[in-house]
């Protein structure tokens, strides 16, 4: 067969089909167009499947969440067939259901039956009613930039001047204690609360008194806080983890290396979680020997960690999701749609709930 007759009917075929419709979908139920410069043209499609049949366009479907194969293909009056052609869809998960809060909340705890949250950019604290979705707002004044329950209080500190505010569970203001610098994370342990400094250090406050009894200077700009196995953990923007004593407020051994920014701290009675937001790190910190054990690469960012149970929750902060690890299986294993630039996690009510940045919102997550 000859050069030109090849090229003959390679012509004569029917055209290679144009599809027209969404790659990615929030919605479950997605619809195409398909075109061809031959306007006698018939089509044959199938989703997931190889043996394709007639179909028309506009071509709608329902599909599941999850990653999907379009297949379609041209055929003219005389029956020639054409080429097929393979899209791809992906079908995303329905995001987690929402509620407004204050602007710009950075961390969500547990009061209760409610989420309280620290909203960076308006001054205020929002409580949520886990039960009902109701909002209240409570003014505190300055930059809000931690936020921790213990010792019968809320306590909540000023990024702007370092103030570390006392509240009740229902949100009267108790006591304003100075402590200069830019407060940060928060921790309470027994009866003493444990306050980072960005500007670089820890203050410790005697929760009976409400006053300063002692701070200690630390290389790095301190950010989140954490009590366990007798130590208080203090992430830096450098990616370190340093513990102290929480008697003494003294350093104990050398900074514990996590990955760029590490941001969040969790834990457990078996372990310490720690997450890099910049070196996109989950790792398990062993209690005893102070070391990380196990480095498992994030999908994106990670910002928040929560440890519960069999499971660590993560917030990646650029793709505005929350993934959870699975302990025993040592890897991710499904990956939930929020709101925004998602930061700190709190469980409540059977559910764990995520402040999210620019969504102005937490987010609710079923396990």
């Amino acid at each position: 067969m000859t050069a030109l007759v090849l090229l003959a009917l390679a012509a004569s075929r029917p055209p290679t089909p144009q599809v027209l419709g969404p790659r990615v979908s929030e919605t479950p139920v997605v619809s195409y167009r398909f075109r061809s410069r031959d306007r006698r043209a018939r089509f044959r499609c199938a989703i997931d499947a190889v043996r394709l049949r007639l179909c028309r366009s506009p071509y709608r479907v329902r599909l599941t969440p999850g990653v999907h194969v379009l297949r379609v293909q041209a055929v003219d009056p005389g029956g020639r067939a054409g080429r097929v052609v393979k899209v791809r869809i992906r079908i995303l998960e329905p995001r987690a259901p929402e509620v407004r809060v204050g602007v710009s909340p950075l961390d969500a705890v547990a009061v209760g039956s409610s989420i309280w949250t620290e909203n960076f950019a308006d001054g205020t604290a929002s409580i949520v009613d886990t039960a009902t979705r109701r909002v209240t707002s409570v003014p505190v004044g300055g930059i809000p930039g931690g936020i921790a329950y213990g010792a019968g209080s809320v306590w909540i500190d000023d990024f702007g001047d370092g103030t570390l505010t006392r509240l009740t569970p229902a949100g009267q203001v108790l006591a304003r204690i100075p402590l200069g610098g830019q407060s940060s994370g928060i921790a309470i342990g027994g009866s003493t609360a444990y306050v980072a400094d960005y500007t670089g250090g820890l203050s410790r406050v005697d929760t009976a008194s409400n006053k300063v009894v002692g701070r200690t200077p630390l290389p790095n700009r301190a950010e989140a806080v954490a009590l366990g196995f007798g130590l208080v953990w203090v992430t830096d923007d450098v990616g370190t983890v340093t513990t102290l004593d929480p008697s003494t407020g003294g350093v104990v051994g050398l900074p514990i290396p996590v990955g760029s920014d590490t941001d969040g701290i969790s834990i457990t009675s078996a372990a310490v979680w720690a997450v890099a937001l910049w070196g996109r790190t989950l790792a398990r910190i062993d209690p005893a020997t102070r070391q990380v054990v196990t480095r498992v690469r994030t999908s994106g960012q990670a910002s928040g960690v929560l440890a519960s149970g069999d499971s660590v929750w993560v917030s990646n902060y650029d793709r505005a999701t929350v993934s959870r690890f699975d302990i025993a299986a040592g890897r991710f294993v499904k990956t939930y749609r929020v709101g925004r630039k998602p930061r700190g996690l709190a469980e409540a009510a059977g559910a764990i709930w995520v402040a999210n940045q620019s969504s102005n919102s937490v987010s609710r997550l079923r396990p």
